[in-house]
């Protein structure tokens, strides 16, 4: 018979009452660790974000106070029906570290301890136990933070889609005679306004995208030049992104690209991207660059800055420049 006197536990919630939400989508988001495959039922972005504040305020919890430690340690050590040798000793330590941990995390590392341990657990048993129910949740902060970024890109790309199909819904014809006819050999190459569409919505905001599009029908300079170096970025990012072993460009040459792009150099820019295309790059000259795919949407925000596209078209000597 257990030689140690349990008090009662307080009543406590089956699992952490801080991750009402998180716990809901829990399943999902560990088999996203694990895999790398997005759900069957998408997360919404809204409930990824409230995922995360959850996380991130449990994580933040500070530690139980004394009774909140010395409740569940009781209740820890009472499920065990034999008692330690020395319990004044033996309790005191497990308080000790039990003092170190939030009052939500000792609730879930107690059941884990209490399911694993078949006789009285250690010190360094418990603080496991804590330790890894702190590092699953930061497990399921990064698979919400991903999915997160990967629900924008989605977000993204739908956007390019919607809006590729608003420039394929011009009268190319008339786009194009308007343009050619303003511009001559420095307007964008006839027939790849989806091109270029798709290029913009991968740096601007789908509230920004109609703007540009409008610009473009219109025939403003700026939205020229911006559409002639979306469609180099374009066959640029074309390049980089063929099948695995298939690719002629790297990441590094995008960079490259882009940063081409948004200092002006088109020329510099059509040049890199037309040996990508004929295959003529070394695949292991430029490796993956600071900054990743962020860095290159900067820069490619750059390019397509209308202040810069107007200031390019002055310089180029484009009529209507104004």
């Amino acid at each position: 018979m257990n030689a140690i006197a349990v008090a009662a536990p307080r009543a406590v919630a089956t699992r952490s009452d801080l991750l009402t939400v998180t716990r809901k989508h829990e399943a999902d988001l560990l088999a996203f660790s694990e895999t790398g495959r997005e759900p069957a039922h998408l997360i919404p972005t809204a409930t990824l974000a409230v995922i995360q504040e959850e996380i991130t305020t449990a994580l933040a919890a500070p530690s139980a106070a004394e009774r909140e430690a010395q409740s569940e340690v009781m209740a820890l050590v009472g499920s065990y029906p034999t008692a330690p040798a020395n319990p004044a000793i033996y309790l005191a330590a497990l308080n000790g570290e039990a003092c170190n941990w939030p009052a939500d995390v000792l609730r879930e590392a107690r059941r884990i301890v209490s399911r694993r341990c078949r006789f009285l657990p250690t010190v360094a048993e418990l603080a496991t136990a804590c330790e890894e129910v702190e590092g699953g949740r930061r497990t399921l902060l990064k698979a919400a933070h991903q999915l997160e970024r990967l629900a924008a890109e989605r977000e993204r790309e739908e956007a390019a889609h919607r809006y590729a199909d608003e420039v394929r819904q011009l009268n190319r014809a008339a786009l194009d005679a308007k343009l050619s006819e303003r511009y001559g050999v420095k307007a964008p190459p006839a027939g790849s306004y989806d091109a270029a569409a798709l290029a913009v919505s991968f740096c601007l905001t789908p509230d920004e995208l109609p703007a540009w599009a409008a610009a473009l029908w219109n025939g403003e300079a700026w939205a020229a030049v911006s559409a002639r170096r979306a469609v180099i970025f374009r066959r640029a990012w074309a390049c980089q992104n063929r099948p695995r072993g298939k690719a002629t460009m790297t990441m590094g040459d995008l960079h490259e690209v882009s940063r081409c792009l948004a200092n002006g150099y088109e020329d510099a820019a059509e040049e890199l991207t037309s040996r990508g295309e004929r295959g003529e790059l070394d695949m292991d000259a430029r490796g993956w660059p600071v900054g990743g795919w962020d860095a290159v949407r900067s820069m490619m925000r750059t390019a397509f800055d209308s202040t810069k596209c107007h200031a390019a078209a002055v310089a180029e000597g484009m009529s209507h420049a104004g």
